[in-house]
């Protein structure tokens, strides 16, 4: 299987990036990538970049989320920047953040201290988690569980228990990752109401794409990870060819695919690449 077959253009400090530990990508509705750092939210609108720092009384406690940094675009324009047990609300309307980010749990009748958050591709929060690895799909009519699918064994459940990362390809099909004492990535298929093993390492995994019906990249501690879809087959890059001619070796936090096919890496030292 061919390795990631991009060449890769670099943007970091020395183009306004506020430092060059990207840990998190996101594009917001309105096109701006948005690149978090420690500390900052850098807003990047294809020429220039305008950062926001963090204030750490500005926190939220989250004690069951054990991930690094991960961001969510919700609604009001407001950014929510999750760290190992601690959460951030961005107020991009007036560009700081809520003193007290509870209010907006409590603006949804939420008045449960909430340990945990996600929001949903339409923008809204989802307070409520199952650590299992498992899919429970429900009718939609009547609001009864349909069936239960679980990604791995019961046995197997303390080896994934730290972190989930859920995207849906192309396919249709559902792709996760799971970490813990080891790291697998997990495909669901909705036809088949089955779950297929595609990749198990003992190395961290860290954040997916899946950008056709044939491959998926996983960005992880010293390179990424090419996965062929139909084979099931899995290739380790430790370095990534950039356009001044070189090969980079670096760890790669996070990897995002913008609406425009663009394929952005944040690194752990280096900074963005971007193809």
């Amino acid at each position: 299987m061919m390795a990631m077959p991009y060449t890769f253009s670099r943007l970091d400090a020395s183009d306004g990036l506020s430092d060059n530990q990207v840990q998190h990508i996101l594009q917001l509705p309105d096109g701006r990538m948005v690149f978090t750092t420690l500390g900052n939210i850098n807003l990047y609108d294809g020429m220039r970049f305008h950062y926001i720092h963090r204030n750490d009384s500005d926190v939220y406690a989250i004690k069951d989320y054990h991930g690094h940094y991960h961001v969510y675009a919700g609604h009001h324009d407001r950014l929510w920047v999750k760290e190992y047990g601690k959460v951030w609300c961005l107020d991009l309307r007036h560009e700081q953040y809520l003193k007290n980010p509870e209010t907006v749990f409590l603006e949804t009748g939420i008045r449960e201290k909430v340990t945990d958050l996600f929001v949903d591709s339409e923008k809204d929060l989802w307070l409520v988690f199952f650590s299992f690895g498992e899919v429970i799909c429900y009718s939609q009519n009547q609001g009864k569980p349909l069936y239960r699918k679980a990604a791995y064994p019961e046995n197997e459940r303390t080896n994934y228990s730290r972190t989930s990362l859920v995207v849906k390809g192309p396919d249709g099909n559902f792709y996760q990752v799971r970490s813990g004492k080891k790291s697998g990535l997990f495909v669901f298929s909705p036809q088949s109401r089955t779950w297929r093993l595609l990749l198990e390492t003992h190395s961290p995994l860290h954040t997916l794409i899946v950008p056709s019906h044939d491959i998926a990249y996983i960005s992880s501690l010293n390179g990424i990870w090419s996965i062929s879809l139909p084979k099931g087959k899995a290739r380790f890059q430790s370095s990534l060819r950039t356009t001044d001619g070189k090969q980079l070796q670096t760890d790669l936090n996070t990897i995002y695919q913008d609406r425009q096919q663009g394929i952005w890496l944040g690194t752990g030292n280096r900074g963005i690449l971007y193809t």
